[in-house]
């Protein structure tokens, strides 16, 4: 289901429907948008109330946006050192991360103001902003880990 799901994103930004099978083109029925973002949600909140779980786009800030001591962060970073940080770690030209970093961009904030009718840079949806474009990852990490332990210490 999660590979379902990450595959979508894009499609889901700009369809009004998605394909039901996890792989390959739809075979079966479509879902309307409601069902998508019903099914969606549904498979975050369980992820999420099982095990615990980090999710990664899907609009979670707003979908565990009343949800006690989940944790809502958003990396970002100027467009250039992002730019230079995928040419750098996916070995692809400056033309390619361009492109593909507007795609994604821009699928991101379609979804999130498809589906919730939310602005994805609001910072009242998340408790920590990052530029994380300017410090390594591992301090990145160390960072969120942090605040996700302050956050559970504090109830």
């Amino acid at each position: 289901m999660s590979r379902w799901l990450a595959g979508t994103a894009r499609v889901a930004a700009v369809t009004t429907t998605v394909p039901v099978t996890p792989t390959g083109p739809a075979v079966g029925p479509l879902l309307s948008d409601q069902e998508f973002v019903a099914h969606t949600e549904k498979v975050i909140r369980g992820l999420v109330g099982s095990t615990g779980a980090v999710v990664l786009g899907r609009a979670a800030a707003v979908v565990l946006g009343d949800r006690p001591g989940a944790l809502h962060v958003r990396l970002h970073g100027p467009c250039d050192r992002r730019l230079r940080h995928a040419m750098a770690s996916r070995g692809i030209d400056a033309t390619t991360a361009q492109r593909e970093m507007t795609d994604a961009d821009r699928a991101r904030a379609a979804y999130v103001r498809r589906f919730y009718r939310r602005d994805p840079d609001d910072a009242g949806l998340y408790h920590l902003m990052c530029d994380s474009t300017s410090m390594p990852p591992a301090a990145v990490a160390e960072l969120i880990t942090f605040a996700a332990r302050a956050m559970t210490e504090q109830g």
